[in-house]
């Protein structure tokens, strides 16, 4: 009885490295084209950004790079929104002038 080879899927050039290219691509093409003409602004913009990135996220190819890169740029910015004053209230920004040892 002969043997039955499968084959898997042949990978490209760049390998898994596409995906997150095509993604960061995406989003470049989308910060520069469609994002000056949202008229909200702050983290009104951060949210909608976010529920369009969830939503393209479940796509394929492009569209769905896009989606998932949009949603780690979104999730940092409103996540660090969120963050920053807690860390100034606890002097953890190196904002301050006290000891001037580190500041270069």
């Amino acid at each position: 009885m002969a043997k039955v080879r499968k084959y898997g899927k042949k990978q490209s050039i760049l390998g898994r490295l596409n995906n997150p290219l095509f993604g960061a691509a995406g989003v470049v093409t989308y910060e520069s084209l469609i994002s000056p003409m949202i008229p909200v602004q702050g983290i009104a913009k951060d949210m909608l950004e976010l529920v369009a990135g969830l939503w393209m996220s479940k796509k394929q190819g492009i569209l769905g790079a896009t989606g998932k890169s949009l949603l780690v740029i979104n999730s940092y910015q409103l996540i660090s929104n969120i963050a920053k004053p807690m860390l100034e209230n606890l002097n953890l920004t190196g904002n301050n002038n006290e000891n001037n040892y580190f500041n270069y």
